[in-house]
């Protein structure tokens, strides 16, 4: 996990009429400054990764990443993570994927399960706001290990639920960095989907999430 150094605290937050802790049991929320963005964290947290646990980055056969905040609109995330690979080792699947790191974990997990090699999901994103809605504020950055004999292990059942919603939008070329949002009747979105997919897992896998 790699987190920027700097955040705003939650009472400099309600000192300033911004609610955050009272409204989201906040302490602070963390804010990235003008060296770092979510390719920079991605490195970071990728970094620490290969240093603690991959003796041998050769091993490494896919890099997924999961984003919403990608800064060079040429390339990938993804492209950059090449840096911290061996200038020979090019032969490594995988590129950026925009809904989500969840989406890279799946895709990472199949590959991984065919091939016996090892892969690399990372999420990482930047969410700006403008100033008076700094409570949605945050960054950080997630890098994950993927193979076989893994110390925790995903097991293959699983179920989905995607809609067409407008709770949340964020133009491209609006003048208001933070999103357009209607806050409760995204939460309301967010149950139902949770919802959804338990219901599904019991009537499609005989699984019960809460056990």
């Amino acid at each position: 996990v790699y987190t920027p150094g700097y955040a705003i605290s939650a009472d400099a937050m309600e000192q300033n009429g911004i609610s955050a802790r009272e409204k989201n049991g906040q302490e602070a929320v963390a804010v990235w400054d003008g060296q770092e963005d979510a390719i920079s964290m991605a490195l970071n947290a990728v970094s620490a990764l290969l240093q603690r646990h991959v003796p041998d980055p050769l091993v490494i056969g896919r890099i997924e990443v999961g984003t919403e905040s990608n800064v060079d609109m040429a390339k990938s995330i993804k492209s950059y993570i090449m840096d911290l690979m061996p200038k020979q080792h090019v032969n490594v699947e995988g590129v950026d994927v925009c809904y989500g790191a969840t989406s890279a974990l799946l895709n990472t997990l199949a590959w991984s399960r065919e091939t016996g090699r090892y892969g690399i999901i990372v999420a990482t994103d930047t969410a700006d706001t403008d100033i008076q809605d700094s409570a949605w504020r945050g960054a950080s950055a997630v890098a994950m290990l993927v193979g076989p004999c893994p110390w925790n292990e995903i097991h293959p059942e699983r179920s989905s639920c995607f809609k067409n919603t407008h709770d949340f939008l964020k133009p491209r070329n609006c003048s208001q960095t933070t999103p357009h949002m209607k806050t409760k009747e995204s939460m309301n979105h967010y149950l139902d989907a949770l919802d959804s997919t338990v219901n599904q897992m019991r009537n499609d896998h005989a699984i019960d999430p809460s056990s």
